[in-house]
């Protein structure tokens, strides 16, 4: 599984992230899926929170066509 960061959109103490990722599933089809990530950075400069949209049913739908 190969994932990457295709854009990143800081917002003060958040920073939203587009990811996509692209694989090859155990029965050996190719897999393509993205999704967002929210991270929160606390005043220290550490992840408080990170919260993930992605749609898994579409993943899955991938593996099994």
């Amino acid at each position: 599984l190969e994932m990457k960061a295709d854009q990143i959109f800081p917002v003060e103490n958040e920073a939203g992230v587009k990811w996509s990722a692209s694989g090859v599933g155990r029965n050996g089809r190719m897999v393509a899926f993205e999704g967002v990530d929210v991270f929160v950075i606390n005043k220290t400069g550490k992840i408080q929170t990170v919260k993930g949209f992605w749609n898994p049913a579409a993943l899955m739908a991938e593996l099994m066509a």
